[in-house]
């Protein structure tokens, strides 16, 4: 099978390379054919071919998943989905539709050339990380849980069908990106965390950049305070005094 893919990748001219690493504890070493394909077109060619051959793979964004898989599989396949990098904007509502391989430093040079009054919620992770890979692993960014901001998204399936989770798509497509929620049962939440199918593309929520904002830092004098103090932020949380997430070291 492994000819047959070569082959059939070098005639549809996609991107493929032979690949030979370790994992971050170098504790065991793998060899693969990993696929970079450059549209949602291309990838849908390698599913299928895949799939009706049987054959097994790992998906990555980026491969800044370290210490929990990065870019590193078991299986034959490795799917590089870097090379997706489109991105679209609301300005007016400020949603962003975009594709696997944008990275947290791509999404925000291109809000500032848009000049947009928009900003992305960033995590502390590499700036070359994918947003879509960390919001599929329940990201943490400074504001919010990034599950939190997804409208919806497509979802490619491994028998090669395209789905849309958000409303349907045959209604207004203007608006279909402002609400999460399907007419139906929600059956999104099985694509995070899992390898159900390959999301290709997401709409997430960005942040109305606001005219000033403070980041502070608290100290303890001591351990037994912890407890008293974690209620106060709390309560500050709460009443939305303060809208970021508290980070303790």
């Amino acid at each position: 099978m492994k000819i047959q893919l070569r082959e059939y990748l070098n005639k549809n001219l996609i991107v493929h390379q032979e690949v030979s690493t370790e994992d971050v504890e170098n504790y065991s070493e793998a060899n693969f054919t990993e696929i970079l394909p450059k549209s949602k077109c291309e990838l849908k060619k390698v599913v299928d071919l895949l799939f009706s051959n049987k054959v097994k793979y790992s998906i990555c964004s980026t491969g800044c998943n370290w210490g929990l898989g990065a870019r590193w599989t078991k299986f034959p396949v490795m799917i590089n989905l870097s090379q997706l990098k489109n991105i679209k904007l609301d300005d007016v509502f400020g949603v962003a539709r975009i594709q696997p391989g944008v990275t947290q430093t791509e999404m925000v040079q291109f809000l500032e050339k848009k000049e947009s009054k928009f900003y992305l919620d960033v995590t502390g992770s590499s700036k070359h990380s994918s947003i879509i890979g960390n919001t599929l692993e329940r990201g943490i960014a400074y504001h919010s849980q990034r599950t939190y901001s997804v409208t919806n998204m497509e979802v490619l399936l491994k028998d090669g069908t395209f789905i849309h989770f958000g409303v349907d798509e045959n209604y207004n497509t203007e608006i279909n990106h402002l609400y999460r929620y399907p007419l139906a049962s929600d059956l999104s939440g099985l694509f995070y965390q899992s390898d159900f199918g390959i999301v290709t593309e997401m709409s997430i929520e960005l942040k109305n950049t606001p005219d000033y904002f403070y980041v502070f830092k608290l100290g303890l004098e001591n351990d037994e305070t912890l407890i008293e103090n974690l209620l106060v932020l709390r309560k500050l949380l709460s009443q939305e005094i303060i809208d970021g997430i508290p980070h303790i070291a």
